[in-house]
């Protein structure tokens, strides 16, 4: 289906939001986690954070920073709450459930074991025969090796976790598109430098007032590419275009480029009035 600008309008409605049985998660966890102690760990995890969010909906409807496990009720020494620790069982809750992650969480988290079967992937339904041919045409298309995997492997699992599908050849335009404008949005926040600090505690992470224009260049290129290696495949009709914008009209373009994330939305705010 076609939606304004001929841009790819995707099919996916995520479904209820609802926690599994714990007999049902533990019976995919013995299946696609090999090693016992894995297996423990995540079923305590599941058991901490069901216990803590007995009603999955409040967990989707709290503050962000809370979700990411950054503040928060039961906080371990390692700084993390069991938000935090219920990684693997959100991304089972959306690969496998269909209920899809919004972008500002997985933008939040750090998340590249969706194509690595140690983690559990060969359960999720991820076509690693496929993400492996992608990387190599990404590769011939001009990218090295190593950025066409690690940049795949960045956007391509966050847009599978937001979708709650685990198909890569369902991904549409209009999902690049959502993903760019996240991506805008989640660095003109205005806890951007403290989430990000907190993430990367080992020092990953330069704290200063261009860290959110960084973020924006590194992320937005790693979806660009993703949309080179969707167009060129034929996957998506809509060419790729520099930041993954919509096609827009001059009321629409009301600053010059480049403009500070955090100047952009207070401009934007006032002259769209």
């Amino acid at each position: 289906m076609m939606g304004v600008g001929g841009v790819e309008v995707s099919s996916v409605s995520h479904r209820s939001r609802q926690h599994v049985d714990e007999n049902e998660y533990h019976a995919w966890v013995k299946t696609h986690v090999p090693q016992p102690p894995a297996q423990w760990e995540r079923m305590g995890a599941y058991r901490r954070f069901v216990e803590h969010w007995p009603d999955l909906q409040e967990w989707f409807a709290a503050p962000l920073p809370v979700r990411l496990g950054f503040v928060g009720e039961g906080m371990r020494s390692n700084g993390r709450t069991e938000s935090h620790r219920a990684s693997g069982y959100l991304v089972y809750l959306s690969m496998a459930k269909g209920i899809g992650l919004d972008f500002d969480f997985l933008l939040g988290r750090k998340y590249a074991r969706l194509f690595d079967r140690r983690g559990g992937s060969a359960g999720l339904g991820v076509d690693l025969v496929l993400f492996d041919q992608w990387v190599a045409r990404l590769t011939q298309l001009g990218h090295s090796g190593v950025n066409a995997r690690n940049g795949l492997i960045w956007s391509l699992g966050r847009l599978m976790l937001y979708r709650g599908d685990s198909d890569l050849t369902a991904i549409t335009a209009e999902d690049l598109f959502a993903f760019g404008s996240a991506i805008r949005a989640f660095g003109a926040r205005e806890d951007f430098n403290t989430l990000r600090r907190i993430l990367f505690t080992n020092g990953q992470f330069r704290d200063d007032d261009e860290a959110n224009v960084r973020f924006l260049r590194n992320q937005l290129g790693k979806l660009h590419g993703t949309h080179v290696l969707l167009f060129n495949i034929g996957q998506v009709a809509v060419e790729p275009r520099k930041g993954t914008q919509t096609i827009e009209n001059w009321a629409d373009h009301l600053l010059p480029e480049p403009c500070p994330p955090k100047i952009r939305v207070v401009v934007e705010k006032y002259l769209g009035l």
